[in-house]
């Protein structure tokens, strides 16, 4: 994943967790993975998030439950305005 801006080290790297031997990469990426089995949601932007940007997740493939977060990066354009003299 090549994001377009620069994250702290330990957030880029993103969070590891093992089920039987296996490494899951399930933090800071671009669709919701599982961190029970590693099955990744490519409809994640069909969960409803709360105010803290937080859903409550039923994996489709291993049916464990786990808390998905959603993170946020605004960015901003400026234009000149050309002025008449």
């Amino acid at each position: 994943m090549k994001l377009p801006f620069d994250l702290p080290p330990m957030m880029m790297k993103g969070k590891k967790m093992e089920k039987q031997g296996e490494e899951i990469d399930h933090e800071f990426t671009d669709a919701i993975v599982c961190p029970w089995c590693g099955c990744e949601d490519h409809d994640s932007w069909e969960y409803h998030f709360d105010g803290d940007d937080q859903a409550e997740v039923d994996c489709r493939k291993c049916r464990e439950k786990f808390t998905a977060e959603r993170h946020d990066r605004v960015y901003y354009t400026t234009m000149k305005i050309e002025t008449k003299s």
